[in-house]
């Protein structure tokens, strides 16, 4: 009942119908009978469908025109129904609906009423909520609605979040300064806690956006993950409660599993959701307490804030669940304990800030002194080290100058800065006419793409060990050179260490043709014995046809036949001579070959060393592997591994004679494997194989320098590298023990 008295009426009874099925129309619930009624202020908890009220007014003032408001935003549908002129006129509001098309543009439903006097007039509201079905109507004047000088909700959440907002602008700065990620944990907190309350007030309404009938449990979702992520760093969780971390962390995945139901409003995701933020801040309050005993002083600090925040925030969770009545306290309480504690975690992180500025200050005392204190000290060290410098300068141009390797220092430009008389003895100047001069003028321009600049190699990887170079000596005469240089400290000096081996170059040069003539005289042993077979077959089919032709019993189909089989194995006979003759070519050019080609190439030159062996050999090969290198050097080395596996292999059962050899690639490497039933090496001989001279072999049968020279070909003419190693298989169900020599090659 409105009359003269009063300028708001907030404590009345409205009658409700609750329809479950939500498909009531205004035609259906007019004849309908409110059986249920409520005050004014009430509160229904978490109930999926459509609410009806039904409110009777009778005006006995002088006054028509009030305002009817409803401070809750939460609501998606908030409708008003009442009957003008025998019609029923129908005013949209409720979050689905913008400001710019509500009536009155406030952010909780509010709307224009007209009463005539002395008269009742009733008035439905349709309203539907996926939050909690609470609230409180309230009657009041139009002079009253329209204060201007009124104090709302919206007015305090606004001041509310201005504070935040400097919260967050002070968090960030303090995150800047220590680079601790527990600032952007509780930032996050905080922004979350921020959008958090404009859904709480709907204060977000009124920067432009479209009502979000999910979003208050969707963020509080969020509050609470970046609550939970910010606590479990502060405390330090992974440390002091290991078990708890875990729980914290799937509670994160289930708090974002919350979120995404509640956005698809899944029923009754927002009361689970509820449910279980219970849970976690039970835990919390527990691993709180725990830390704390456990001697983490800074844990009583957040037990605090939490002790002041969660009973608040406690009072509106029991309204929303009905556990409370509707008041405006109980709604609100959140805010200031939001608020409380917002600004106490603050506090204490802004204390481990000031903490940890007071530490450093103490060690920077701590290092000043110091640091004067060892002023003295390290001066009478320089004195000392000064001295021993110089002893050890003295030292230095002593062997500098007595080396019997070449020594010289250049400037980035190669011009002789320095050098030893060694290095000019070896090029046949004086140090004198040396010094100023450029080295590049004393070596010869490769023609080859091997050339490469000695400088350019140095800036990018500040040394270069064992490089040959031509030099021209100053009578003219050519020698090779091997090279060690290394960037000096400042980078604007390089010093060289050279060597001549011209004569060692030769040596090895005999070695290796000693070896390769070793290695022909055996492969035309084995040519001979492949060859007696094709041209045994060639020799009987030419006789053959000759016999039958005299006899005149040749006829097409058979001299067909017999021409095929002299073609096959002409062309047998013809690759093995190709494959000979590549090999005997003393031409080291680098080409691109393909490694598939090469291997069976190398194993048609000892086929017949296989045959006459009885040497079962396993391939696994792959067809796309090509390097660019120097082919007929990786033929040498495959040759000299096989000979060895099949010198040994010669001991054992026919049954047991295996060579394995497979491909593939890794890293832009080509990678050769080649593994024998050998038995396998030594122990005490393993790591010296690749050492010249050295065998196990009689005299007249080996040299020892087989293995020597496949190793320098892999390493220092490919780039490569070879490593050996027992190893322990199974073939065929049968398990064998041998020798497993690994060759790397770069593929370019």
């Amino acid at each position: 009942i409105i009359d003269s008295d009063n300028k708001k009426y907030d404590s009345f009874t409205i009658k409700y119908f609750y329809d479950k099925s939500t498909n009531l129309t205004i035609d259906d619930i007019k004849h309908h009978n409110f059986e249920k009624q409520t005050t004014n202020s009430f509160t229904f908890g978490y109930i999926d469908g459509v609410t009806w009220f039904k409110i009777e007014v009778e005006n006995r003032s002088d006054k028509e025109d009030y305002i009817l408001t409803f401070n809750e935003p939460i609501w998606k549908k908030f409708d008003l129904y009442y009957k003008k002129d025998a019609l029923f006129i129908k005013e949209l509001n409720g979050l689905d609906i913008p400001l710019s098309k509500r009536s009155i543009k406030d952010v909780n439903p509010t709307f224009n009423i007209h009463i005539d006097k002395n008269t009742t007039q009733v008035f439905y509201i349709k309203s539907q909520t996926i939050a909690s079905q609470i609230g409180e109507f309230k009657i009041v004047s139009e002079k009253d609605y329209y204060n201007p000088s009124k104090i709302t909700t919206t007015h305090l959440y606004i001041i509310f979040a201005f504070i935040l907002m400097i919260i967050i602008i002070l968090n960030i700065y303090s995150y800047i300064l220590t680079k601790d990620s527990s600032y952007l944990y509780y930032i996050a907190y905080t922004v979350a806690s921020l959008v958090f309350s404009s859904m709480h007030s709907g204060s977000y309404l009124l920067l432009g956006f479209n009502g979000w009938n999910e979003g208050l449990h969707v963020i509080g979702a969020f509050v609470i993950l970046f609550l939970l992520l910010f606590s479990n760093k502060f405390l330090d969780l992974k440390n002091h409660l290991p078990y708890i971390n875990k729980f914290f962390i799937f509670s994160g995945v289930i708090f974002l599993i919350f979120a995404l139901l509640i956005y698809n409003n899944v029923n009754y995701a927002s009361v689970l959701f509820n449910i279980y933020s219970a849970l976690f801040f039970i835990v919390l309050f527990f691993a709180v307490i725990k830390v704390f005993l456990q001697g983490y002083t800074t844990a009583k600090y957040y037990l605090i804030a939490l002790l002041i925040y969660a009973p608040l925030m406690g009072l509106m969770i029991a309204t929303f669940n009905t556990f409370l009545d509707y008041s405006y306290f109980t709604r609100h309480s959140f805010l200031l304990g939001t608020l409380i504690e917002i600004i106490f975690f603050t506090l204490i992180l802004t204390s481990k800030y000031r903490s940890l500025n007071l530490e450093k200050i103490k060690i920077q005392s701590e290092l000043i002194y110091e640091k004067e204190k060892n002023e003295k000290f390290l001066e009478s060290e320089i004195l000392k080290r000064t001295k021993e410098i110089e002893r050890q300068n003295s030292k230095f141009k002593t062997i500098y100058n007595t080396s019997k390797d070449g020594l010289a220092l250049l400037d980035m430009k190669t011009k002789y800065l320095e050098v030893n008389k060694s290095y000019a003895n070896m090029l046949g100047y004086t140090p004198e006419e040396l010094i100023g001069t450029i080295c590049s003028s004393i070596i010869l321009k490769e023609s080859d793409k091997n050339d490469i600049d000695i400088a350019e190699m140095l800036r990018k990887n500040g040394s270069i060990t064992d490089f040959e170079k031509k030099c021209t000596k100053k009578d003219g005469s050519i020698i090779i050179v091997n090279i060690s240089a290394s960037m000096m400290t400042h980078g604007d000096t390089m010093l060289i260490s050279a060597r001549d081996i011209t004569n060692q170059k030769r040596q090895n040069k005999m070695v290796f043709e000693q070896n390769k003539m070793a290695s022909m005289g055996e492969m035309i042993g084995n040519i001979a014995h492949q060859w007696r077979q094709p041209l045994s077959i060639i020799s009987t089919a030419s006789s053959g046809m000759l016999l039958q032709k005299e006899h005149n019993i040749l006829s097409d189909e058979e001299f067909k036949k017999m021409c095929i089989s002299i073609d096959t194995n002409a062309q047998y006979l013809s690759k093995t001579i190709d494959d000979f003759k590549n090999f005997i070519k003393n031409d080291k050019v680098k080409k691109r070959f393909n490694l598939k080609n090469n291997i069976n190439s190398f194993l048609n030159l000892v086929d017949g060393s296989i045959k006459s062996c009885n040497l079962n050999v396993v391939l696994d090969l792959q067809d796309d592997i090509d390097i660019d290198g120097y082919e007929n050097e990786l033929t040498q080395c495959l040759i000299n591994i096989f000979n060895n596996a099949k010198d040994i292999l010669e001991e054992k059962e026919e049954d047991d004679r295996l060579i394995f050899i497979s491909t593939s690639t890794k890293n832009s490497k080509a990678i050769i494997n080649i593994r024998d039933s050998g038995g396998g090496i030594p122990k005490d001989i393993i790591d010296k194989i690749f050492e010249p001279y050295f065998t196990t072999k009689h005299q007249s049968q080996g040299t020892g320098l087989g293995l020597h020279m496949t190793y320098n070909l892999v390493v220092d003419g490919m780039r490569g590298t070879i490593d050996t190693s027992n190893k322990t298989y199974t073939y065929q169900d049968k398990k064998y023990t041998g020798a497993e020599f690994i060759i790397i090659l770069p593929l370019s």
